[in-house]
């Protein structure tokens, strides 16, 4: 797999020059109907959402799962997910990454490496594309793999309902 400056799509390369913003405008406009079509400008819940977004959608398809996943980390702000939707919709992966790290506070940053790892694990695997999206989160947060260690190891332990099996 390699990264390339291109935007979220489906393709063997991971990141290509087709987005699915459009099939997630959709998808969102369903859940927060609203315009998309001004102007935006991101905030730090806007940021979050975006950065969630590239992450489920690093796969190239974003089930109805991950849609709850986002509709909980949106917590109701429909202008939140629009703003998203918008900005990522004419960007590129590395540049929705420096947006959201321009967007956020250090202590932010800390917390939405959490969120990110968490939904890039929560069937319990790290995927190689969730991976290689988390490591430039991660490299542009300034984040020390030392400080995520303890992070990941719980959330694998959250994540692992195969010893209640």
């Amino acid at each position: 797999m390699t990264l390339s400056p291109g935007r979220i799509g489906i393709n063997v390369g991971f990141i290509s020059t087709v987005s699915p913003a459009a099939t997630l405008a959709s998808a969102c406009q369903s859940w927060y109907p609203g315009s998309l079509t001004r102007t935006v400008e991101l905030n730090p819940k806007s940021a979050l959402v975006l950065s969630a977004i590239t992450v489920i959608a690093s796969d190239g398809v974003i089930d109805e799962a991950e849609m709850m996943d986002l509709a909980k980390i949106a917590r109701g702000d429909r202008n939140a997910v629009n703003t998203a939707v918008r900005v990522l919709e004419g960007i590129t992966v590395p540049e929705a990454v420096d947006l959201v790290a321009k967007t956020l506070n250090d202590q932010q940053r800390m917390a939405a490496m959490a969120i990110l790892t968490d939904l890039a694990m929560s069937d319990g695997v790290l995927a190689g594309n969730e991976q290689i999206i988390l490591q430039l989160y991660m490299e542009k947060f300034g984040i020390p793999e030392d400080a995520l260690k303890p992070i990941v190891d719980t959330i694998a332990i959250k994540n692992d309902f195969s010893i209640f099996s």
